[in-house]
């Protein structure tokens, strides 16, 4: 754990994308909540798939995170992310190490 992973101060409901029914639509895991330092700030990113994308928020997270979940600074009682109003869709996910390899950083951008 990092300098930063201990300052993970909030509280945020966490939607894991879990994969894609019949249908063709998503579906998500159990909500669970997470430590989490929230910052909102518009930041331009570029996806994995090379798209320019407007991210609203980058938040600090203690797990990986991939992309198509969904969070909520908050605690939700929600158990799909889109029937709640202030969830947002995670767009990017970045890890990184630190010198040594041993611990990481890890951010999201919604």
């Amino acid at each position: 754990m990092s300098w930063l992973t201990e300052k993970l101060t909030q509280t945020a409901t966490l939607w894991k994308r879990d994969g894609i029914d019949d249908n063709g639509e998503v579906y998500y895991k159990a909500p669970i909540t997470i430590p989490v330092r929230w910052e909102d700030e518009e930041q331009v990113i570029i996806s994995i798939t090379g798209e320019e994308k407007i991210a609203k928020s980058q938040v600090f997270v203690d797990q990986d995170i991939q992309e198509g979940s969904y969070l909520f600074l908050g605690t939700s009682t929600f158990d799909d992310p889109r029937d709640e109003a202030d969830a947002r869709e995670v767009i990017s996910f970045s890890k990184i190490p630190d010198v040594n390899g041993e611990r990481f950083e890890r951010v999201v951008f919604l």
